[in-house]
């Protein structure tokens, strides 16, 4: 369908009689593009220069990201470990090709040539994400587009974190400055040589992608003074113009969320739905992620008297993000029923289906068992019963994650006026005269 429609725009910009009509036609090419998949509008930039300015022009590429935002058109992207080379390997495939009745037919996998060097558990693991863009984290900081195939590795300056695994960080958009941000909040001790106690600072360090530059900003304020120690950890999740990081698996401080603003670049927090208490039990993981525009919270735990099995799993979620008392509980799930379904780790909501009556699932457990070929579930609201899905020739997953396409270029945008492409640009013509005059 996407092809026909690309198809018609060809035949309206190409014969054309005039150039009033050749204007009227580039108007109607980009009200079609602006319903294209990004995959296509990718492809349709290689026709002509007139067609590449009209979807690099920076109005049409917001538009576009809030469109692909809104609809479901989006893909999920995959990143698995493989049992032979490339040892990870990137997939996607649309959401509309799982159907809960019939869940072991084939799905329709592709593969996207998109490898960067020193892809590796140990070297790089994405963390973020944000309007489609993957932030990974690793020895370096760097940004993916998995569609357009872009990479961009974050300078390093005064501001920069020096250990980017052990602090929380994510990846955000701020809509008043139409900015990419990154976010890294590193907690330090303060060593004390004439106080009983050491104090505990946790610094906030912001990267922004149109200034290609690190700095620091106000420090993330203690919310426990009894547990100072305990602040924000993991990858932020973005919503609302905030990124958001879980406080919940401290044994002595009280649950929290913790929000970052990404325009005011101040800190305040957000109410926990009401988590079950963790008497008797070994809390394995209480994890953020936003479904359809919506903040939820996994809960799970495994008790110690029932051999490391599944006590619980809840997910809740926020249905008005203003208003907190408006957590809902969509899936709850008891000892006896995750031993049905051979669930013995954590489950992560992915995406709605279905006009929101099943729910997609990752169940992180797959990381370590071999006994199905994908780690995905589906979830039906109405009937309360789940399914695992097939994906032949995939092995286990390792990251799976629900993201739009988007045809943001990340070094065009990068530095005042893409100033990064042009210094790479010119780095590159001058190695070159230099290999001309050696020659």
């Amino acid at each position: 369908m996407s092809d026909d429609i690309g198809l018609a725009a060809v035949s309206l910009f190409r014969f054309t009689p005039n150039a009033d009509s050749t204007t009227l036609s580039l108007d109607v090419c980009r009200e079609i593009f602006l319903h294209l998949p990004a995959k296509s509008l990718v492809r349709f930039r290689a026709v002509c220069k007139a067609w590449c300015a009209v979807i690099d022009e920076p109005y049409f590429v917001r538009a576009h990201t809030n469109k692909q935002l809104s609809s479901n058109s989006s893909n999920i992207i995959i990143i698995l470990n493989s049992t032979g080379p490339p040892f990870h390997s990137l997939y996607s495939f649309d959401l509309a090709d799982l159907k809960f009745a019939n869940l072991l037919q084939k799905i329709a996998v592709t593969p996207l040539n998109f490898t960067p060097s020193g892809l590796s558990l140990t070297r790089a693991f994405p963390v973020s994400t944000c309007n489609g863009l993957i932030l990974v984290t690793g020895k370096s900081l760097e940004i993916w587009n998995p569609l357009t195939h872009d990479r961009l590795k974050l300078l390093r300056g005064k501001c920069t974190p020096r250990k980017p695994k052990r602090e929380a960080i994510g990846l955000g958009y701020d809509y008043t400055t139409d900015d990419y941000k990154v976010v890294a909040i590193h907690g330090h001790r303060i060593r004390r040589r004439f106080h009983a106690r050491d104090n505990f600072a946790f610094k906030t360090h912001v990267y922004s992608l149109r200034s290609d530059s690190w700095r620091n900003v106000e420090n993330c304020p203690i919310y426990d003074a009894e547990y100072p120690w305990w602040g924000p950890r993991g990858p932020g999740v973005f919503l609302n113009g905030a990124l958001h990081w879980a406080m919940f698996n401290s044994p002595y401080a009280k649950d929290r969320i913790i929000v970052f603003d990404l325009g005011t670049e101040t800190y305040r927090q957000l109410q926990a739905p009401p988590l079950r208490k963790r008497d008797g039990v070994n809390v394995q993981g209480r994890y953020l992620n936003v479904l359809d525009g919506c903040l939820v919270v996994s809960d799970f735990a495994q008790a110690y008297f029932l051999g490391d099995e599944l006590e619980h799993y809840d997910v809740w979620l926020l249905k008005d993000y203003g208003d907190t008392d408006s957590w809902i509980k969509l899936i709850s799930f008891e000892n006896e029923e995750c031993e049905s379904y051979s669930i013995r780790d954590s489950l992560r909501p992915i995406a709605f289906m279905k006009n929101k009556t099943q729910i997609l699932l990752q169940d992180d457990s797959m990381f370590w068992m071999k006994n199905y070929c994908c780690g995905l579930l589906v979830f039906d609201v109405e009937s309360n019963s789940m399914k695992r899905v097939h994906i032949p020739g995939l092995t286990v997953t390792l990251y799976i994650q629900y993201i739009p396409g988007t045809i943001f270029r990340l070094h065009d945008n990068c530095g005042v006026n893409g100033s990064r492409r042009r210094r790479t640009r010119l780095g590159k013509r001058r190695s070159n005269m230099k290999m001309s005059d050696t020659t």
